[in-house]
């Protein structure tokens, strides 16, 4: 119990948060593309029709921030944060220069 209480206090460890947006999604990945962080962003088809997707993966303590961004492009915006199991390749693995 100790153990998962300092956990979630240190935030170690990273998030993959998912954003559905029904507007705002393109501007709300440049958004976050700006700040520093990889996205990607595609487009899908939801129960009332065409959605913006946005997938990030961010360091824990960095979520609150993408939530911000996302209150400010899209208030209404369904949003889903996991604890990725495995991470291969893509930016955060690459070697900096």
């Amino acid at each position: 119990v100790v153990g998962l209480w300092f956990e979630e206090k240190m935030a170690l460890g990273l998030s993959t948060v998912r954003i559905i947006s029904r507007h705002g999604g393109v501007e709300l990945a440049e958004a976050l593309r700006d700040m520093g962080f990889g996205v990607t962003e595609f487009a899908g088809h939801g129960r009332e029709g065409m959605v913006e997707v946005v997938y990030t993966v961010v360091r824990r303590r960095q979520v609150p921030k993408v939530l911000e961004q996302v209150a400010l492009w899209d208030p209404d915006a369904f949003v889903t944060v996991e604890s990725p199991k495995e991470i291969r390749r893509g930016w955060m693995t690459a070697k900096r220069a």
